[in-house]
């Protein structure tokens, strides 16, 4: 047997027999199950044992940290909103006045209406596109604006990043603030 090969396995032997005993014990199913999920790429030990009961993993987004900055960009506001523990009913969805019963409003304007709302920053975008399990089904249907975090670059002006489904899987993109906005283009918030 070739020596590299034989170091490589008493290397490793420690780490299998780790293994096979947790698999032989009496978690077996649980460790298989999470194995075959790691095998395969997926996301595994998702739940977490504490006290006999299965709980989720705490997800905490810093929404203080600087915002992910696209080439060419820099930022013009960004509101900073605490360190925020993930739940279903964190954010709403929100829409102004003028962007209802099919009316537009400019983005300026916008801008002032949202200065008075819990808006979410581009960080809470950049931790969806990390865990798209959480996006809810029913934003598919339009694009989500992330009004925290307000980019300017040299060309056309002030820009709002979004999270929009395309193609089979979620993608940030941008709208300009020069341009009207109707009920296609809600505000993240923060839920009260």
């Amino acid at each position: 047997m070739d020596t590299m090969l034989r170091q490589a396995l008493r290397k490793h032997r420690e780490l299998r027999n780790q293994f096979e005993n947790c698999l032989l014990g009496e978690d077996g199913d649980r460790w298989e199950a999470e194995a075959r999920k790691f095998l395969a790429k997926r996301p595994c030990w998702s739940n977490l044992q504490v006290g006999g009961q299965v709980t989720e993993p705490r997800l905490i987004i810093d929404c203080d940290a600087d915002p992910f900055l696209p080439a060419g960009w820099r930022v013009e506001e960004h509101r900073q909103g605490g360190q925020l523990e993930w739940t279903k009913s964190l954010i709403n969805l929100y829409l102004a006045d003028g962007q209802k019963n099919g009316q537009w409003l400019g983005g300026h304007e916008l801008r002032a209406v949202l200065k008075n709302q819990p808006v979410l920053n581009a960080n809470m975008l950049d931790f969806l596109l990390k865990y798209p399990q959480l996006i809810p089904e029913e934003w598919k249907n339009g694009a989500v604006f992330f009004w925290g975090t307000i980019y300017r670059d040299s060309a056309v002006g002030l820009y709002v990043r979004c999270l929009y489904w395309g193609g089979g899987r979620w993608f940030w993109s941008w709208y300009p603030l020069g341009v009207d906005w109707d009920a296609s283009r809600p505000a993240a918030v923060r839920a009260s």
